[in-house]
């Protein structure tokens, strides 16, 4: 059993870093999966809306898993194994089940159950992760302690900043060009003003920006 199949499908320096970083038992595990069960891995280009997704097989294409290019081994690993819980479930269910119900839940919790003993995350991913676990969502961007552990393992970017390290009043762009000031926080969200319309936007504390 190798890594290969998994290896051969993503981008050269994303390979080398999930080589380095994620233990080769737990690779040589998830590529057998994707092997097996003839999945198609294709990373993408940022996408701010998820960060990856599972589409069935279907006029002849085999299965297909998607994830963002820019995520560090952790984060990949992650969602790898998120999205071919998904497969698990579609395999047993179709969809007659709730995309992010019990039944991918299990799936999920029985992935991470054979893999657990060969993970090596960072310890605050990994407590992290086991809480999330406990039961997981359809994504890790509210499970705040989670994102920011993962966070830390990100290559460090000087024109970037998270919304909760902002000062009150500070002004900042989103990725697509559009200006805000930060207005500070309410419960576990951000209040922050657009400057061209005037309206009020909620922003999630772990959301990245850019720096004006």
């Amino acid at each position: 059993m190798d890594t290969n199949n998994l290896i051969s499908q993503i981008p050269d320096y994303l390979g080398k870093s999930l080589e380095a970083t994620i233990s080769r038992p737990a690779l040589c595990l998830v590529s057998s999966w994707i092997e097996t069960h003839e999945i198609e891995i294709i990373c993408t280009k940022e996408r701010s809306s998820k960060t990856g997704d599972y589409r069935p097989s279907h006029n002849g294409k085999k299965h297909r898993i998607t994830i963002n290019r820019t995520l560090n081994p952790y984060s990949f690993l992650i969602t790898l194994i998120h999205e071919f819980a998904h497969f698990k479930a579609w395999e047993k269910y179709k969809n007659s089940v709730n995309p992010h119900g019990n039944e991918w839940k299990t799936e999920y919790k029985n992935l991470i159950c054979i893999l657990n003993p060969f993970l090596t995350f960072p310890q605050d991913v990994n407590n992290a992760f086991l809480a999330y676990m406990e039961n997981p969502k359809a994504s890790i961007s509210n499970c705040y302690e989670l994102v920011r552990a993962l966070k830390r393992y990100d290559t460090p970017s000087r024109n970037t900043a998270t919304i909760e390290s902002l000062y009150h009043n500070q002004i900042f762009k989103t990725k697509s060009g559009r200006e805000f000031q930060n207005l500070g926080k309410i419960r576990r969200r951000h209040r922050c003003i657009e400057l061209d319309s005037g309206k009020v936007y909620l922003f999630n504390p772990l959301a990245e920006v850019l720096i004006v």
